[in-house]
């Protein structure tokens, strides 16, 4: 056991000189062998710190060269720039290597001195060569975030151009959206009032509809007859009232109509309360004791003439009517093409019976043919009433002047007028279908 070193020192001062020196030299192994395993823990650090700093190193490396290659997609133009920005990337990186050669160098030199000397010594002497890698490392990272600020400056322009560009086509888009939303409300909306405008007039028409009944009832009751009624195809009310007004107003020699109806007894029957009016009052002159009808109509539609026949006789003024059947035929000026009322012999008939006695007063009643005949159907009674009775003086009323195809046959006849010289007086009366009054005199009261 001694021969060992297991001996147990006491406190005798006979103290064997073996058992001291190979405690001693037992001391000795033990330092040297914590010594051998701090230096070999110590290279060991050594190797996995460059381990690392090289995978760091490889790291920047190929981020470096991805940025590059991000910028050289970015400004195509920058390539000077770019190549020279790389060259001092690698200069850069080349120092950076020689830098941590140089602490790789200084480690070593560390590593032989951790032999002699403590271990925490050394320990701590790498855990400040890590930190000074770090703190590099994170210069170096700061000084790339730098020149890539300034590369994307360089390439500013162009992406500015492509951003401007993208912004203007989200903008157009937007207003393209917007502009089919807008067009889809207004379609809508119109849908909307259309319907709204047909509910209207159908409540509206049962509406007169039961007036004109209860009104009908109400003469029937009085007279023992009926009135016609004055609502759809017939003349309206408004229109009526207008004709018996200047019936009254201006005395006319003659009526002429194209297009019979409703409206064809209603004159009739004014012409006929004026004359007895007149009559009574002792005031009859030439202009009301003429044996001839005093209202003559065209008719083309051989249905409505009868019924326009049945209307009159159970008015009690067929007497002061000469209804006319007159086929539609083909008739053309220089404004073109047109299918109206054969009616030219018998205009110029009553052209013949009119001129004794000076200029007459004549109106003209325009509510046929259909729109549907052709274009601008009416716009041949101008033409042809003129071409016979244009001494005389015509007071012309239009009924439906709302409609698109009576507005451009308005605007013939002013064409019409304007290059014969005949001056004409024009106004638009508000109605229900709309109503165009014309006369060729001054005085048309």
């Amino acid at each position: 056991m001694r021969s060992a070193g297991l001996k147990c020192v006491h406190p005798f001062p006979q103290r064997h000189p073996g058992l001291a020196h190979v405690l001693y030299i037992r001391d000795i192994a033990v330092r040297e062998q914590a010594f051998a395993a701090a230096k070999a823990d110590a290279e060991l650090a050594q190797s996995e710190l460059l381990r690392r700093t090289e995978l760091e190193i490889e790291q920047i490396r190929s981020e470096y060269e991805s940025a590059l290659a991000e910028k050289d997609r970015a400004a195509n133009a920058g390539e000077t720039t770019i190549v020279s920005v790389e060259a001092n990337l690698r200069r850069d990186l080349h120092a950076l290597g020689s830098t941590l050669s140089a602490h790789d160098r200084e480690s070593r030199a560390l590593a032989g001195a951790a032999a002699k000397a403590d271990t925490n010594s050394v320990l701590r002497e790498l855990h400040h060569v890590r930190n000074a890698i770090e703190h590099l490392r994170a210069d170096h990272i700061v000084e790339l975030a730098e020149r890539d600020r300034e590369n994307r400056t360089h390439a500013g322009t162009s992406v500015a151009t492509d951003a401007n560009s993208v912004l203007r086509e989200l903008q157009q888009q937007m207003r393209r959206e917007i502009d089919n939303l807008r067009a889809d409300q207004m379609s809508h909306l119109e849908t909307i009032e259309a319907r709204l405008k047909k509910g209207l007039r159908d409540e509206l028409s049962k509406a007169v509809k039961q007036i004109e009944a209860f009104t009908f009832i109400q003469n029937y009751m009085a007279i023992g007859k009926g009135l016609p009624s004055f609502h759809g195809w017939p003349i309206s009310p408004d229109i009526g009232q207008f004709l018996i007004e200047r019936i009254g107003e201006r005395r006319y020699d003659m009526i002429i109509e194209f297009g019979s109806g409703t409206s064809t007894a209603l004159q009739a029957r004014a012409l006929e309360i004026n004359r007895n009016l007149r009559t009574n009052q002792n005031h009859a002159s030439s202009r009301t004791s003429q044996g001839a009808p005093s209202l003559c109509s065209f008719e083309h539609n051989p249905r409505f003439l009868r019924k326009t026949q049945r209307l009159l006789r159970s008015v009690g003024v067929e007497e002061h009517v000469e209804l006319l059947h007159t086929p539609l035929k083909d008739w053309e000026d220089e404004t073109g093409k047109y299918s109206y009322y054969d009616c030219n012999a018998a205009l110029a008939a009553l052209a013949k019976r009119l001129s004794a006695g000076g200029s007459k007063r004549i109106l003209v009643l325009v509510d046929g043919p259909p729109g549907s005949t052709c274009l601008n159907a009416r716009y041949p009674a101008v033409p042809l009433i003129f071409k016979h009775l244009e001494k005389h003086e015509i007071d012309l009323v239009l009924d439906d002047a709302d409609r698109p195809d009576e507005k451009a046959a308005i605007a013939l006849w002013r064409a019409h007028w304007k290059k014969r010289g005949i001056s004409v007086r024009e106004e638009m009366i508000a109605s229900e279908k709309g109503l165009y009054f014309a006369t060729n005199t001054d005085d048309s009261a």
